[in-house]
């Protein structure tokens, strides 16, 4: 029997799905196939401009809200100090300032 090197190759092979984290278009595949990627490592990059204009919908919609929030208070105060401005106004007015 003559031994000899024979040259081989293995290839390990495990397949697995793949779930998007956020719907969008992909604009860019960022591996090659059969090329080992690791775990967390980037593999597609996703058109960010819908996500964006969400972004900044929202940003603007906790601008008003936080608009109408200090309104609110400064009536609030205003409130109160007219609480405690009329007895002096009727005072001054009866004369005792």
């Amino acid at each position: 029997m003559k031994r000899g090197i024979i040259p081989a190759s293995l290839h390990g092979m495990t397949e697995v799905e793949v779930y998007p984290q956020v719907s969008g278009i992909i604009r860019e595949v960022t591996f090659k196939e059969g090329v080992k990627v690791s775990r967390g490592q980037t593999l597609f990059v996703i058109d960010q401009t819908e996500h964006k204009l969400n972004v900044m919908n929202a940003q603007a919609n906790l601008a008003a809200a936080q608009e109408d929030l200090l309104k609110a208070q400064i009536t609030e105060i205003e409130n109160r100090n007219d609480g405690i401005q009329a007895p002096i106004n009727l005072y001054t007015a009866l004369g005792g300032f």
